[in-house]
């Protein structure tokens, strides 16, 4: 692993057929930092192995990627997941409403959001606003099981013009209801 601009001594071999391997990183220097890796050591065989950014709740395949850059006074915390069907042992630990992509978009965006496996199923919805608090669309609605979730915005099938529009997450549960929002730019 190099990180920071300096190796660090770090040993990641197997020791069992699956693996969960947590670490922290920490730096008292400004902007990005970065973690790197040649991934093309990892051999030809099966297994999966995945980054996990605990506190961007993202997981990243570190056989595609050499790398991943993050900002340490978001995240700090970070697991790396080794065995095969790696993605479906990967839970999310919070509700989290994810960054919208693209983001500018021309007319179609992902919203990405996952739920916690503190219960068997919530009820979601995923909704698009203008910047005055009008609703423009409900992308979707339902219930959920707990895991990784995408809603899909067709905003060129919305009467909708190019501008900032918000996009709301609201979660239902026994606890009442969580509510998040983010920042969206549609231009066409």
């Amino acid at each position: 692993f190099k990180g920071v601009g300096r190796e660090l001594p770090v040993d990641f071999s197997p020791l069992a057929d699956a693996h969960v391997w947590e670490f922290k990183v920490k730096t008292n220097l400004g902007g990005h930092a970065g973690l790197q890796w040649n991934n093309t050591v990892f051999g030809d065989n099966d297994n999966e192995l995945y980054l996990f950014d605990v506190a961007q709740q993202r997981a990243l395949n570190m056989r595609e990627y050499g790398g991943y850059t993050f900002d340490p006074r978001a995240s700090s915390g970070f697991r790396i997941y080794f065995g095969r069907d790696v993605m479906e042992k990967i839970k999310p630990d919070f509700v989290m409403l994810g960054d919208a992509y693209p983001n500018p978009t021309t007319g179609t965006a992902m919203i990405p959001f996952q739920l916690p496996e503190k219960r068997a199923e919530y009820h979601v919805t995923v909704e698009i606003f203008d910047m005055i608090g009008n609703k423009v669309s409900t992308v979707k609605e339902g219930t959920f099981a707990p895991g990784f979730h995408e809603a899909t915005w067709e905003a060129r099938e919305e009467q909708v013009t190019d501008g900032i529009y918000l996009y709301r997450l609201v979660v239902k549960g026994d606890g009442g209801q969580q509510i998040q929002y983010k920042k969206i730019v549609l231009t066409r």
